[in-house]
C-alpha cells in the first residue's frame, strides 16, 4: 500500500512540475531576452508616425461614392486587403491599443475604418483632419527613462518645423514576441 501511495506521489509531482514548465514557456512570449534598443524604438516611431497620419492626419481615401453605411472604399495601393492594414496596426501597438484604433476609434458604433469584403472602407466624416508640423527625420533623439525586458519608456526629442524644441514621450510592452507601442506618440 505504501508503495501505491508513494507512486500516485510522484506521477503527481511529475504533472506539477510539467504544469509549470508549460506556464513558464507560455509566459515567455511577453519576456524578451534582452531590453528594448534604441533601433527597435525607431522602428516603432517610423510606424506610428505612418499610423498618425491614417488615423489623425489623412485617412485612406478612395475618391469613389460613399455607400449606406457612410463608408468609402479605401485606396488599396497602400494595403490590398483589410487583414494587411490590421496586420499593419497590430505589429506597431499593443493588443489593446490596436483592438481600439481598429474597432473603437473614434467611436465603436462609428469606427474609422472597417472591413468590407476583405477590403478598407473608410468613413471620411469619422474624424477633423489635425494639423502636424514635428520634424520625424533621423535626427530626434532616444533617451530611455525605463528599460527591462518586458517594458520600456522613452524621451524622444526633435524640433517643429520652425525648428523649435519638441519632446515627448512613449512607452513600449514585449507582447507576443516582439516590442510594441502601447500608445500613439506624436
Amino acid at each position: 500500500m505504501k508503495r501505491f501511495i508513494a507512486l500516485i506521489l510522484s506521477l503527481l509531482l511529475c504533472l506539477s512540475v510539467s504544469a509549470c514548465k508549460t506556464d513558464d514557456s507560455a509566459s515567455q512570449q511577453n519576456v524578451s531576452s534582452s531590453e528594448c534598443t534604441e533601433q527597435e524604438v525607431r522602428m516603432l516611431i517610423e510606424h506610428n508616425l505612418d499610423c498618425y497620419f491614417l488615423f489623425y492626419i489623412s485617412p485612406l481615401t478612395q475618391g469613389g461614392g460613399t455607400d449606406s453605411d457612410g463608408y468609402t472604399k479605401a485606396d488599396n495601393s497602400y494595403f490590398a486587403t483589410y487583414k494587411d492594414f490590421s496586420d499593419f496596426v497590430k505589429n506597431t501597438y499593443t493588443q489593446e491599443k490596436s483592438a481600439y484604433l481598429l474597432g473603437s476609434y473614434p467611436s465603436k458604433e462609428n469606427p474609422l475604418y472597417i472591413e468590407k469584403n476583405d477590403l478598407v472602407y473608410v468613413d471620411l466624416d469619422a474624424v477633423t483632419p489635425v494639423e502636424y508640423n514635428i520634424n520625424w527625420d533621423d535626427s530626434y533623439t532616444v533617451e530611455f527613462t525605463e528599460n527591462s525586458t518586458t517594458h520600456c519608456a522613452f524621451e524622444l526629442t526633435t524640433t517643429d518645423f520652425d525648428g523649435n524644441e519638441y519632446v515627448t514621450n512613449g512607452s513600449a510592452a514585449f507582447e507576443n514576441g516582439k516590442w510594441l507601442l502601447e500608445d500613439m506618440v506624436y
